[in-house]
């Protein structure tokens, strides 16, 4: 099951759900024809896409019709982990156990139609990804980069128009603790942040462009807010319902 929630004045509400057939193993979003989509990989080895809604469903507790989701589904090489998007090239990629980073083409067949004592077909293009395994992502529009962080500690930035080619990997975090675990490219300075296992958030200079003298200046609204933010506070896994039960 996968939630589709919008931003709303008092908080988030709830679209609708999408019903997967398999366990959600990592989902993104993509704005592929001018219409916002989901990508989902599940654990059966399926690149599954789903149309977002615009509205809330008439009835939440129930699943958004295939009518409406337009569902579609393709079978994928085994161990499929990690699903991304770059939007420069509207490239559907996808890496897992292998190691490889693998573009697919767009699902386009319904559940019914799958084929599945055939062997998947094979990727438009697969290069060599992180050796531990791939963690995190981010694409930079301006600056024509598309990053991955791995387990390995390290940050490959590779052309949008050539992933093959890419620069020397950044040795970022240790491999110890996990890697890179988070990666944001900056919206004004020329700059990849990366945030790892081992308790850092470090910065690095990417595309050649000099950043400005000033300091980045935070708006204190936010430090206001955090304050006011009520403790989470952990309860006994007997006590979590599903929302279908509240």
């Amino acid at each position: 099951v996968f939630a589709i929630s919008q931003r709303a004045d008092d908080g988030y509400r709830v679209l609708g759900y999408f019903n997967f057939p398999g366990r959600v193993l990592s989902a993104c979003h993509a704005k592929i024809d001018g219409t916002l989509r989901l990508l989902a990989v599940l654990h059966n080895n399926l690149l599954a896409t789903v149309y977002v809604p615009t509205a809330q469903a008439e009835n939440p507790l129930e699943p958004i019709p295939d009518a409406d989701s337009r569902a579609r589904f393709r079978i994928v090489d085994r161990g499929a982990a990690l699903v991304m998007y770059c939007e420069a090239n509207n490239a559907v990629l996808v890496t897992g156990r292998d190691k490889l980073l693998k573009e697919y083409k767009l699902p386009v067949d319904t559940l019914e139609k799958l084929e599945w004592r055939k062997a998947p077909a094979a990727p438009i293009e697969e290069v060599q990804s992180h050796a531990v395994g791939t963690s995190c992502w981010q694409e930079s529009k301006e600056f024509k980069f598309f990053a991955t962080g791995g387990k390995d500690g390290q940050i490959i930035l590779r052309n949008v128009g050539n992933f093959a080619q890419m620069n020397p990997p950044i040795k970022a975090h240790g491999v110890a603790s996990g890697g890179v675990t988070a990666l944001c490219f900056s919206q004004t300075r020329s700059t990849v942040y990366s945030a790892g296992g081992d308790g850092t958030v470090m910065a690095w200079t990417v595309g050649g462009k000099p950043n400005p003298p000033k300091p980045v200046t935070g708006d204190p609204a936010i430090g206001r807010a955090l304050d006011k933010m009520e403790q989470v506070e952990r309860v006994p896994g007997s006590q979590i319902k599903l929302y279908k039960q509240i």
